[in-house]
């Protein structure tokens, strides 16, 4: 029991001291973040300013031909450098699968995206449910209107309609597409469950093999 108001006086202070004190905290860890956020944000900025840097808009299609930086709240793909696309041939040192003739005709969520060479899209089989069936690990390369790989992998710069040959990374599953797979059969290219063009197969390669 305190004995007398003086006492009482000091248990209160010591309560408000403290609740001050811990104002103060808080207050210091809000502008600690404040201030942490506003040097990563100024941090990105100058980076991207930096010699050889360049700054590519994007949906954020996985170019896996060049190294990326990808910050998805400032919607662009920062490149360190521009590098030409490394034929799949020359990596995998055999022929493409097969050849499709392309129409890109995105649906509404892919609109804004920028396709590219060397990007990670996956196909389907017209008539398929992604969610069933499931989507194939068949990544295209753009091809050149004479015939020749597309090195360019500008975000973008892919043509609407052409040709790109197919590659089925996935050695477990190549002879089930050698089976499905002939010349006039359609599909699509799509990201997860998301539609970005049309195909139709007009050659077979190395999976008739």
């Amino acid at each position: 029991m305190l004995k007398d108001r003086s006492e009482v006086k000091a248990v209160i202070q010591v309560l408000i001291n403290f609740v001050n004190f811990i104002g103060r905290i808080n207050e210091s860890l809000r502008l600690f973040c404040r201030f942490s956020y506003t040097f990563y944000f100024r941090s990105i900025s100058n980076f991207s300013k930096a010699p050889g840097f360049q700054r590519k808009e994007t949906d954020g299609l996985f170019l896996g031909s060049r190294s990326i930086y990808h910050f998805k709240k400032l919607n662009h793909v920062s490149t360190s450098y521009m590098e030409e696309h490394c034929p799949y041939r020359d990596r995998l040192h055999r022929e493409p699968d097969f050849v499709v003739e392309y129409e890109l005709d995105p649906c509404k969520e892919m609109r804004s995206s920028k396709p590219g060479q060397g990007m990670r899209v996956d196909f389907l089989y017209e008539g398929e449910d992604p969610t069933v069936e499931g989507i194939h690990m068949i990544w295209p390369e753009i091809l050149c209107p004479d015939g020749s790989v597309m090195r360019d992998t500008t975000p973008g710069a892919i043509p609407t309609k052409g040709k790109a040959n197919m590659w089925a990374f996935n050695e477990s599953t190549r002879a089930f597409h050698a089976l499905k797979l002939k010349v006039g059969t359609k599909g699509y290219w799509v990201r997860g469950g998301f539609h970005l063009a049309n195909v139709v197969v007009v050659e077979i390669g190395c999976l008739k093999c």
